[in-house]
């Protein structure tokens, strides 16, 4: 069995993948890569999270461009920069 695992850290710099199995008792890593943000959403982000009042049209476009930003990154095959 093949898991895809996409976390996006603290940084807000953009997305880092693994493709592992789990077909075996030992798990074994058979993909990594990292997808960087475009920069207008890396900006976004920083943006939202240094401000004292939640703007929701920024975090509503900020919560689909991240998910955008994982299906591509899954769409690639792991085929990250």
């Amino acid at each position: 069995m093949l898991i895809a695992g996409l976390m996006t850290g603290t940084s807000a710099d953009g997305i880092d993948a693994a493709l592992v199995d789990f077909s075996t008792h030992a798990p074994s890593t058979r993909e990594t890569c990292f997808l960087p943000y475009p920069e207008a959403l890396r900006e976004s982000v920083i943006a939202l999270s240094r401000s004292r009042n939640v703007d929701f049209d920024l975090l509503h476009f900020i919560d689909n461009a991240i998910a955008e930003q994982h299906a591509v990154t899954l769409a690639a095959g792991f085929a990250c920069e």
